[in-house]
């Protein structure tokens, strides 16, 4: 009775939680739900589940009227476009956020903050010190967002096959991001300190001269363009200093695109991410504006 109803409640949710980001099992199992309990009664999750009662979900009320007032937003934009159900979930520290057409998925876990002893005991081989510090509530909203865009317009929009054309899937995302959550401080969509925005900003044009020669904007190599856009302590890429934020492509990217809109206020986002061609994008940037 307990299983059916609980069924009933999570509705579509059901089958994908348990089979697809608990792995526990078939949802039409009775042994599932034997496992769900024993799950949830773990002394390590029921810990988990506590200090999130206690740290993150205080959080989500405010950042629920956010995601959904984007999501409106969005919608204005993408007519056609599905918006999802926002879901908070403890997910035993498997992924931060699950976006799928229907759902968007969000661990609360991965929000504790940095110092919560539960994050503190992480692996650090697992759980690096810089991923530990973005584990705080400020970066919620953003990163649901971010993450939700990232894979709903991967599968029409994302055909990198140089940094050229990367720079431009990043840079056209998140100026949606920026376009629908217009309230949210961008260093935010990067998961950035203000010590680590301020740094992007006043080293802009050096990042330019490392990133502009036609060898690096049009590396095929993805091993080697990837550098620019993947999450790390820093940017891993040319000779950018190591005390730099990571994922600098990406931001370079939302700076070109940025530029190239500012020139064109009449093309709708609709238009923007069905634009394939860096190059204009390139020429419009302005590192000195």
């Amino acid at each position: 009775g307990e299983w059916s109803k609980l069924k009933a409640e999570w509705g579509g949710f059901a089958a994908l939680y348990l089979e697809d980001l608990l792995q526990l099992g078939p949802v039409e199992s009775d042994t599932t739900f034997s496992a769900l309990l024993r799950f949830a009664q773990h002394p390590d999750i029921a810990a988990t589940f506590d200090a999130i009662d206690t740290t993150s979900a205080p959080a989500t009320g405010q950042a629920a009227l956010q995601i959904q007032s984007s999501f409106k937003r969005f919608h204005s934009h993408f007519p056609l476009e599905p918006v999802p159900d926002l879901v908070w979930i403890n997910s035993a520290f498997n992924f931060a956020v699950y976006p799928t057409p229907e759902f968007l998925v969000v661990g609360l876990d991965w929000f504790l903050g940095a110092d919560h002893p539960i994050v503190k005991r992480l692996a650090p081989s697992v759980f690096p010190a810089y991923m530990r510090s973005r584990m705080e509530t400020q970066y919620l909203s953003a990163d649901a967002l971010r993450g939700w865009l990232l894979v709903h317009f991967a599968q029409n929009h994302h055909h990198s096959e140089t940094c050229a054309e990367e720079l431009l899937f990043w840079g056209k995302v998140l100026f949606v991001l920026d376009c629908i959550a217009p309230e949210l401080d961008d260093r935010l969509w990067m998961d950035w300190s203000e010590a680590e925005m301020t740094w992007a900003l006043e080293h802009e044009r050096t990042i330019w001269l490392e990133l502009q020669p036609q060898s690096m904007l049009f590396e095929k190599d993805f091993g080697r363009y990837n550098r620019w856009f993947v999450e790390g302590p820093f940017t891993r890429a040319a000779n950018i200093p190591q005390d730099s934020p990571d994922r600098l492509g990406a931001w370079m990217g939302y700076r070109m695109v940025a530029d190239f809109m500012d020139d064109h206020p009449e093309m709708p986002l609709g238009e923007l991410m069905e634009w394939n061609d860096p190059v204009p994008i390139i020429k419009a940037y302005r590192p000195d504006r």
